[in-house]
This record gives C-alpha cells, structure tokens and sequence, in this order.
C-alpha cells in the first residue's frame, strides 16, 4: 500500500515534466520559469513543511496525517488542470508541494518499525520502487492525455483518483507499535531542538545528508528535464517520449531499487558500513552512465545507454534512508526523514531543475539548441560529490549505530 501512495504521489508530481512543452507554449515562458515551476516553487513548501508534518507524525498516528496528505495533493493536483494563468499553476504546485511533505517522513517511519535493521535496506528500496513505477504513469499517461485532450485533463485526471486513495490508505494501513521490532522500548517524543542536536552530532547522518543532497541535485534536474530534451533533441512528439522513457525508467528503476535493497542487506550482514558503501558504487556508475548519454547523437544509442543511468537513479535511496532510520531513535525516525528530505530537496528539487534551465538559457547564444544537451552534462558531475560523502558517511556509520544501541533499553 506504501508503494502504491509513493507511486501516486510521484505520478503527480513526474507528469509536470512531459506537458512542460504544452506550458510553455501556452504561457510564453522561459527555460528558467519552467525550472522554477518544476523545482524550487515545489520544492521550498515540500521541505519546509516536512519538519512540522515530521513532528506529527512522530507523536501521533502516522496513518491518519499520511490519508489526510494524500487527499490534499491529489485535489491540488487537479487544480492544476484549471489554472488561467502561469502564476495560478505556480500556486497549485505550492500546494501539491505542501500535501506531498508529509508522505515520505511518515512512510519511512512506518517501514522502519514494520521491518527490523537487516530487512530494511530492501523495504525501503522496494517502497523507493514507487519513483520508476509512478514516472512510468506519469510519463505515459501524461503524454497521451496531453497530446490527446490537452494538459488540463491530464492533471484533473491524475489527481482526482486520488482522493479514493486516500480512504483506501485510512482502512487498510496499520499503526505498527513503534521501535517493537528492534527489541527497543517506546519513548515520549524529544523536543525538536534535541531531535537537531542529536542528528546533527551523528557524523554518519550529516555526510549522508551531503550525499543524498548531490544526489538529489543531479537526479531531479535531469529526470524532470529529460523529456524536454528528448523531444528537442531527437523531434519526438510527447505520446513517443512519454511511452518509450516512461516504460526505459519503469523498468530500470525497479531493477535498481529492488537489486539495490537486496545486496546492500546481504553485504550488511557482513559489514554494516555496505549501507553507505553501495551508493558510492552506484554513484560512481551514474556519473559515467551519464556522461555517455548525454554525448551520443544518436536516438538509439540515448535509449540503450539510459538504461544505466535510470537503474542507478533509485538505487542509492534504500541504503541511504535504511542507514538514517537506523541512527535515529524510534521517535525521532519521521523527523530524521524530514530533516533529510529537507536539505536534499531544498537543494536537490529546489536548485536541481532550476539550475538545468538557467545553464541551458545561458548557454543557448552560443550552443543554440544543443544548449540543454551541454547544461545536462554540466550537472552530472555532482556525482563526483556524492561519492566523496557515502564515503565518509561510512567512516562513521558504526559509531553512530552503536551510540542508538546503547541508548535503546530492551523491552
């Protein structure tokens, strides 16, 4: 049921990017307008407000404040559809932004006490599986409804189903017993400045933090401007890009998640510092899979190399997000997530796509439509950054798991 919101949730928000074209038109805006519509409008709310709807769900049901969010973004999702203006459709993104803050703090809470530590690297990859499998909709059905009945029904269509899910996720989701599966007790909610201090002297937690946040930049500004530069590179409509990168991304994603998840557990067994240590491979792997894309000419070459890619661009956020539940107390595990997502967003939603549409407009005087190609490229080298931060978060990882064993005491 956690994949299904996740993936609901990243359907709304993946479609923007394939009627970006349909906008613009209508709207007569810039590369950069589109890059702030895209990221920071979204992001800033998205982030800001995860800390508050972190705090709730640490206190109290995580269940009911996740069917309220869900019943939010989907009917602001809808609004979009009915914007007269670009500033309106910025206003219905803010709001998308504001429902979709409470999802993943509280999703993540929930898996961390419905799995124990050994299982949760593949929990929560699998859950992650909801980003390919929501691109995948969004991308196919936001090309096809775009294309055929404009990009005002694609949004009311996307967004509406979701009010029904948000009743379905009241019934069926239980409230686990929290921190039962660690053999841990429960314990009152620290203050939200403890909760600060205490993540922010976790070393392991502030390099993962870094890592994740580089991650992010390179990861949400070439997924959400890669269907622009599909259909400017190779003059495809949005019904082809949709379908074909929809489909490339829904099975890579899932590949990577899922295999992801399985072999950091298995190595974790070993050595617990693997939950760290496999995203520096996987980064590393992107950056390269990356730079390969964005340099062939040829449609059928892009296709075959982005496989590479879109596996490793879910793969990391398993391992990651297994590691930060695991260095947090049971009640600090939503508002760890948040303050995760906080920086990374911010930063990664925030500056990532915006950063694509302003290289590419300032690049466009001199490489004119091979502008956005090169301003892609430009931007995969954060995975270089990325790598360095794993790195050191594994340095640390074992210090600060054992710091939250010997604080926990045994039920």
């Amino acid at each position: 049921m956690l994949i299904v919101v996740y993936m609901t949730s990243y359907l709304d928000r993946q479609i923007l990017s394939i009627l970006l074209p349909q906008i613009k038109a209508e709207f007569s805006v810039s590369d950069t307008h589109l890059g702030l519509l895209t990221g920071f409008a979204f992001a800033v709310f998205y982030t800001t407000l995860g800390i508050p709807l972190a705090r709730i769900a640490d206190r109290s049901s995580r269940v009911n404040l996740l069917a309220i969010c869900i019943a939010f973004w989907s009917m602001m999702t809808a609004l979009c559809g009915t914007a007269l203006s670009f500033a309106q459709l910025t206003l219905a993104r803010i709001g998308v932004g504001i429902g979709e803050a409470g999802c993943n703090p509280s999703a993540h809470s929930l898996i961390a006490d419905y799995f124990p530590f050994n299982k949760r690297a593949f929990a929560l990859s699998a859950y992650a599986t909801g980003v390919p499998l929501g691109s995948l909709l969004g991308l196919a059905l936001g090309g096809w409804l775009g294309e055929t009945y404009g990009w005002r029904v694609a949004f009311i269509a996307v967004g509406l189903p979701g009010l029904l899910l948000a009743i379905v996720v009241k019934l069926v989701l239980k409230e686990p017993v929290r921190g039962k599966v660690d053999g841990v007790s429960d314990q009152d909610a620290p203050t939200l400045m403890a909760t600060f201090r205490y993540l922010w002297q976790a070393k392991s937690f502030r390099a993962i933090c870094a890592a994740a946040t580089a991650d992010a930049f390179v990861g949400y500004g070439l997924l959400l401007w890669l269907p622009t530069y599909l259909i400017r590179s190779f003059d495809l409509s949005a019904t082809e890009v949709g379908l074909r990168l929809g489909l490339t991304f829904g099975v890579a994603g899932i590949v990577g998640a899922v295999g992801a998840g399985l072999i950091t557990d298995h190595l974790g067994k070993r050595d617990r510092r693997y939950y760290c240590l496999v995203p520096v491979l996987i980064f590393a792997i992107a950056l390269i899979g990356n730079v390969l894309v964005y340099s062939s000419q040829s449609l059928v070459v892009t296709f075959a190399l982005l496989f590479v890619p879109l596996i490793m661009l879910p793969a990391s956020g398993g391992p990651l997000f297994a590691a930060t539940q695991s260095i947090a107390p049971v009640r600090m595990r939503a508002t760890a997530a948040a303050i995760l997502l906080l920086i990374l967003n911010l930063i990664g939603l925030g500056l990532g796509p915006t950063f694509v549409g302003l290289a590419s407009d300032l690049l466009a005087p001199r490489f004119g439509d091979s502008s956005l190609r090169f301003a892609m490229l430009i931007m995969s080298c954060s995975y270089v950054a990325a790598m360095v931060m794993a790195y050191i978060a594994s340095r640390h990882f074992d210090a600060d798991l054992a710091k939250v064993e010997r604080a926990s005491e045994p039920i």
